[in-house]
């Protein structure tokens, strides 16, 4: 009986940790403030980036080209040049949350643990002379990856996903067929 009782304990224990991280994980990360010095250090002109994951899928503002994903058919590539509106958008959010004086090759990770399925993620940014690059795998799950940096780096990948995804262009695409396990 007292291995049972001592059972129940550690399962609530975990039921609670876990319900920690979870709500550390939706937790949206605090507001940085706009540092007029970084629209001189990170200037406009040159800005870019280059999203892609190790399935296929690839967003390039530099060439106006995206790659979509599907699966087990083939991917397919389209022209599809973001407006100077959702770039000014995307590099507005980028000085915002300090992307370029970020860690490399990524935020720190802590507390780590893997799932599947998973892919590598690159980002490469530039604004002016100065480029960063970011890699990490998707697999790197919670409670590791919710830190305000991380939750910050993921508001900016949605976002670009987002804007995308949005376009006519992309919607027309065919749907992506199987999936990833």
């Amino acid at each position: 009986m007292f291995e049972h009782v001592q059972n129940s304990i550690r399962g609530w224990a975990a039921q609670q940790k876990e319900a920690r991280e979870l709500e550390e994980f939706h937790r949206p990360p605090a507001e940085l403030p706009l540092r007029s010095a970084d629209f001189r250090r990170f200037p406009r002109r040159g800005f870019g980036f280059v999203l892609r994951n190790s399935n296929g899928a690839n967003i390039d503002s530099f060439t106006g080209l995206v790659t979509k994903d599907l699966v087990a058919r083939p991917d397919t590539t389209i022209a599809l040049a973001l407006t100077d509106a959702e770039l000014d958008t995307i590099y507005r959010k980028m000085i915002q949350i300090r992307l370029f004086d970020c860690l490399e090759p990524h935020p720190p990770i802590k507390g780590l643990r893997f799932s599947a399925p998973n892919t590598t993620i690159w980002f490469r940014i530039t604004a002016g002379s100065v480029t960063r690059e970011f890699t990490w795998n998707s697999g790197l799950l919670f409670p590791g990856n919710t830190t305000d940096d991380w939750k910050r780096l993921w508001e900016v990948i949605n976002m670009i996903h987002g804007m995308v995804e949005r376009r006519p262009e992309y919607r027309a695409l065919p749907e992506a067929v199987g999936a990833y396990y």
